[in-house]
């Protein structure tokens, strides 16, 4: 051991001990310093705690030039590795640079615990642990005295929420109707799919203005309004009074097809111009209603036809119209004779002025006529008064229809005739393709113009055309 000098000044020379001896301090030697010849201690083995009493703590490297502790009076104690700052005290908490590691025993959960409030309420406490029995990462919440599992992350990257995790974002809940809520700030709240061919900006689900909107490549394609109305190829949907609508609007042709196993069927479409209800190859386009129900037809709300229950068809307003070259089938009641048509192509109601077409240039006086037209037969009702005439031809009257031709020579029409002025009854005739009738006495006679002379000629002709 060196020889140590003590005076006045304190110590003047150095204490040199050797290993293992030591400088001890207290009654009951409570506070040892000394060098075991590989460590050196400082080792308080009494009652009592060991305390150090500094404005500023700094703990360097033997070589003086690393920081290993900092600490400071009213400020920060700092940790390093490496002469590197991993951990800072401040005066909301800690500041921790780089990677930080949790790790559990063997066997055992690797777990993080966050109170909040001093932690002495459960609803105060949180815990994320990586459960050691199912390689699991987990939030854990405390809600009544144990801990329940709210989120759950684990190997393959799956996350649910309430649920262990099938998929890779799995939500459950089982008391609550909503169990996810995605909100925006702005006008529109989307959520976006994508797989390995998806463009432009994917397939969008989305909301606005309380209005549900599919989004497919760039374009909004269908809308379902707040209101219940539905809009595909447009975001603006029609709206009427009282109804729930579909609009279906496409760039030339908007189109709703019904099909069956990927063929028949049928649908509507409609332009600009038009709306058809259409049947495919193969399919029959039915109309249907229940059996106590009428099937009507309106055009801007006023019933025009009624296909009634009863199986009555009624026209309510309007007209039945055929179009010109076609009519009525009734071959479904044909008799067993020799049937040359069954349908029913024209009806027509009409006047004319019956004229002299005996080339005698002759006016009649009050002349005027009607007809019926039923198909291909004429039924003509007239009346005309032959002026003061000596003319010997024999008299034609003009017809509203030129006759059928139905032979040379024959006669295709004839009625009766009342010549009034003379009370007497003859007998028309209207020749084949020609559109006037003569008169002929009782007994095969023609009558001519001066015959006439004077008179009155009401009469009623059937004839075919």
């Amino acid at each position: 051991m060196a020889l140590t000098k003590i005076d006045d000044r304190g110590l003047t020379t150095p204490i040199d001990l050797l290993d293992n001896e030591k400088i001890r301090f207290g009654t009951g030697n409570d506070l040892e310093i000394f060098h075991d010849g590989s460590n050196s201690y400082i080792k308080d083995v009494g009652t009592g705690i060991l305390q150090l009493n500094t404005n500023y703590l700094q703990v360097k490297n033997a070589d003086d030039n690393e920081f290993i502790i900092q600490a400071s009076q009213n400020g920060a104690v700092s940790l390093y590795y490496d002469n590197s700052k991993k951990f800072e005290t401040a005066s909301y908490g800690a500041i921790t640079t780089g990677i930080h590691k949790v790790q559990g025993a063997e066997g055992g959960n690797a777990e993080l615990w966050l109170q909040a409030d001093e932690g002495d309420d459960d609803a105060d406490n949180w815990l994320i642990y990586h459960d050691a029995s199912d390689n699991k990462v987990k939030f854990a919440s405390k809600p009544t005295g144990s801990y329940v599992d709210k989120l759950i992350l684990d190997s393959s990257g799956n996350l649910g929420i309430g649920v262990t995790p099938s998929y890779k974002l799995h939500v459950a809940e089982g008391t609550t109707d909503v169990v996810a809520s995605f909100t925006s700030s702005d006008a529109n709240a989307w959520i976006q799919l994508r797989d390995d061919h998806t463009n432009d900006t994917a397939v969008m689900i989305g909301a606005n203005d309380d209005s549900m909107m599919l989004r497919a490549g760039s374009n909004t394609r269908m809308l379902i309004a707040h209101n219940g109305n539905v809009g595909i190829g447009t975001e603006s949907p029609k709206s009427f009074a009282n109804q729930t609508s579909l609009t279906i609007d496409g760039s030339s042709v908007g189109r709703f097809d019904c099909i069956a196993g990927g063929g028949g069927g049928g649908g509507i479409y409609g332009t600009a111009t038009s709306t058809k209800v259409f049947a495919n190859s193969g399919a029959t386009l039915y109309v249907d209603t229940a059996t106590s129900t009428d099937l009507r037809l309106s055009v801007g709300g006023v019933d025009i036809a009624k296909a009634k229950n009863n199986k009555d068809f009624e026209i309510v307003d309007g007209n039945l119209v055929v179009a010109n070259g076609h009519g009525i089938d009734f071959s479904a009641s044909e008799s067993s004779n020799t049937t040359s048509s069954s349908v029913f192509a024209d009806y027509e109601e009409g006047s004319w002025t019956p004229a002299d077409a005996s080339a005698a240039g002759l006016s009649f006086g009050n002349a005027h006529g009607y007809y019926t037209k039923i198909g291909n037969t004429v039924v003509a009702h007239g009346s005309v008064t032959w002026p003061t005439t000596s003319n010997a031809n024999t008299f034609l009257i003009t017809l509203p229809f030129t006759a059928t031709t139905a032979g040379s020579g024959y006669t295709s029409g004839s009625g009766s005739v009342r010549y009034t002025t003379k009370d007497s009854v003859v007998t028309i005739h209207v020749r084949d393709n020609q559109s006037n009738f003569s008169g002929y006495a009782f007994g095969g006679s023609g009558i001519t113009n001066s015959n006439m002379s004077t008179c009155r000629f009401d009469f009623t002709c059937t004839y075919p055309v």
